[in-house]
């Protein structure tokens, strides 16, 4: 096993460029409250005068978005194409307009989210009813929508057959 270094277990500098990066804009103490911990332990952190528990590291892994790998320094970050340009425009833009951008981000966000849920409960359903269940899925929708006159009305059907199962 590779021998570390002091230097190399030394995580501060990263918990700083991701507060300055990912987190720009946001007060110290909130990002201190958001982890469960005071400014001034978040200070000490970054500033390798103190080691975070397991627990604190699974919360700032979380929080960041990042690894431990990358706080370790054991790998870099591979970020999406376009990040580092799209950070930079939002350190140039206003208050305000961060604001409305990260509103729109995060409905995009929450769509992308259950398409993501949606692809994948229909991945489950094949797997558990044959390869020819979104078939199946699809004939039963169009046959409701010619029935009840309406894509809308059809999924308002199956919402309300859902939630009257759901209540028993």
């Amino acid at each position: 096993m590779k021998n570390q270094t002091k230097s190399e277990t030394k995580i501060g500098a990263r918990l700083l460029l991701c507060r300055e990066t990912l987190k720009r804009g946001v007060p110290v103490a909130d990002v201190a409250e958001d982890l469960g911990i005071t400014r001034e332990y978040l200070y000490a952190i970054e500033g390798d005068a103190k080691q975070p528990s397991y627990d604190l590291l699974t919360r700032i892994v979380t929080y960041y978005s990042t690894s431990f790998d990358y706080l370790f320094g054991h790998k870099e970050e591979k970020l999406p194409d376009g990040t580092k340009e799209i950070v930079q425009m939002m350190q140039d833009m206003s208050a305000r307009a961060r604001s409305e951008l990260q509103a729109i981000v995060q409905a995009v966000y929450q769509e992308d989210l259950k398409w993501r849920q949606y692809e994948f409960g229909v991945d489950a359903m094949e797997n558990a009813f044959g390869p020819d269940f979104n078939e199946k899925l699809k004939n039963r929708l169009a046959f409701l929508i010619a029935r009840l006159g309406s894509e809308d009305a059809a999924l308002a059907h199956i919402r309300d057959s859902i939630l009257a199962e759901e209540n028993g």
